[in-house]
């Protein structure tokens, strides 16, 4: 695994202003590269949320 840094779905929520529920949701749909789930939880690099500059 690489140094990358992995967010829940509830921090990824609030960065895109949606609901955890709907940012689950396009995981399990493969919209976000790279995101995994451990266990029961989502995990999504930040990279993958963060707005492009």
């Amino acid at each position: 695994m690489s140094d990358q840094e992995w967010i829940d779905t509830k921090t990824a929520a609030e960065i895109l202003d949606m609901s955890p529920r709907g940012v689950r949701y396009l995981c399990a749909n493969g919209e976000f590269e790279g995101a995994e789930k451990f266990g029961s939880q989502w995990r999504i690099p930040r990279a993958e949320v963060q707005p492009e500059e």
